[in-house]
């Protein structure tokens, strides 16, 4: 009898302890799901500087576990994005992380804005110009003007560098647009093409009175002035002089290589003379000039007694030579 009773009670007391040890591990069980726990609060408004966002751009957060999971990309300098709750837990949830181990708080969006600066045009601007006059090699007056443009660049945050292209400074065109590479912290961050419009101004020779076609220039025909001579290739006093115009000219023309030329040596209806040239023999005849000629160009020539029509070079105001 007494022995059943130690039985009875060995058992209960058996039974008590594993009682106890059950709700000893529940309670345990349940103090880990509570300590692994990541509660994660979204702010409504949030400024970022980089490319990638990440959770902890983004949320306040109990511990560093999640920090690092990746939400996207960040929206363009000056721009800005929404990101919902919704998405920030698919998000979690992509990187494997259970739904229970964690908990979604505060803003139900978050409003994402990258931070930016504005481009200032005239600073660029005026580098440019003071570039553009610096490698431009030339004795002459420059008025350089930017053309105008409203484009409106906006750039990410950070020291703010350009680069400028190469220019071709003997052939100058009325427009130059330079090619300039903007550099955010050392990376370039676009291109723009910048626009200018380039006036070239020089002491130069012009007539000083209305001169006819085929007039053979003098000193006293021309004096210098100082005119615009952009898309102009003007001639000097050493290639004027002695030249004859192409075209009538008005007072205070520039005189330019395609006005002027060299007066023909031999005119059309000169009498010259034909120079036959044999491998032993030099025959002279007379001739008359068909065309003008310079020295060195090849005319026709009528022979005088043959009547016959020859083709010979120029060799001075009077000869013409026939091989």
């Amino acid at each position: 009898m007494l022995k059943n009773e130690a039985i009875k009670k060995r058992k209960m007391v058996n039974n008590i302890l594993k009682i106890f040890i059950l709700s000893g591990l529940v309670v345990l069980l349940f103090d880990n799901k509570s300590f692994s726990l990541t509660t994660i609060e979204l702010k409504e408004k949030v400024w970022v500087n980089t490319d990638r966002i990440f959770l902890e751009d983004i949320a306040n957060l109990s511990d560093t576990v999640l920090d690092k999971i990746y939400i996207g990309k960040s929206p363009l300098p000056g721009r800005e994005r929404y990101i919902t709750q919704d998405y920030v837990r698919l998000r979690i949830l992509q990187a494997k992380i259970k739904e229970g181990d964690f908990q979604l708080t505060g803003a139900k969006r978050v409003n994402l804005v990258t931070a930016s600066q504005k481009l200032d045009m005239e600073e660029l601007t005026n580098i440019v110009k003071n570039y553009l006059l610096k490698v431009i090699k030339t004795n002459q007056r420059l008025e350089i003007k930017p053309i105008a443009s409203n484009e409106n660049i906006i750039l990410p945050v950070g020291k703010v560098e350009f680069g400028l292209g190469t220019i071709d400074s003997q052939n100058l065109k009325r427009q130059l647009y330079l090619p300039v590479d903007i550099k955010v912290d050392g990376f370039r961050y676009r291109t723009v093409r910048m626009g200018f419009e380039i006036r070239r101004f020089a002491n130069v020779l012009i007539a000083v009175k209305p001169l006819d076609r085929f007039h053979v220039l003098t000193p006293l025909d021309v004096r210098f002035e100082e005119k615009e001579i952009t898309c102009l290739n003007p001639a000097p006093l050493e290639e004027i002089i002695s030249k004859r115009l192409k075209i009538p000219v008005l007072a205070g023309k520039i005189l330019t290589y395609d006005l002027i030329e060299t007066p023909p040596l031999i005119k059309r209806g000169d009498i010259v003379t034909i120079k036959m040239e044999g491998e032993f023999l030099i025959v002279g005849t007379k001739g008359v000039a068909k065309e003008d000629g310079r020295l060195g160009d090849k005319i026709r020539v009528e022979n005088r007694g043959s009547k016959k029509i020859i083709i010979g070079i120029v060799e001075d105001n009077e000869t013409v030579v026939v091989k």
